[in-house]
């Protein structure tokens, strides 16, 4: 059984969904909103991480880098 719903979309996620040809369109929402749905809630931690871990990656070297120097130092000053 199907039924007709109306939802309000905005203007990019309209643009990607007519990208889709329109035979395909019922199927490819139906695809998106079941695999988003799946996807529990650890998972989508998991995600939300291993972005954020990219995203940083740079400023975390950098700080690693400042801060093990640091660390250097105090060992050398420690062994005097």
């Amino acid at each position: 059984m199907s039924r007709q719903v109306t939802v309000t979309l905005d203007d990019d996620t309209v643009a990607l969904i007519e990208s889709v040809p329109v035979a395909e369109r019922d199927r490819f929402i139906a695809a998106a909103i079941r695999q988003s749905v799946s996807i529990s809630p650890r998972e989508e931690l998991r995600r939300q991480l291993r972005e954020g871990a990219i995203a940083r990656a740079e400023r975390d070297r950098g700080l690693a880098e400042e801060w093990g120097s640091l660390d250097e130092d105090e060992c050398q000053t420690s062994a005097v």
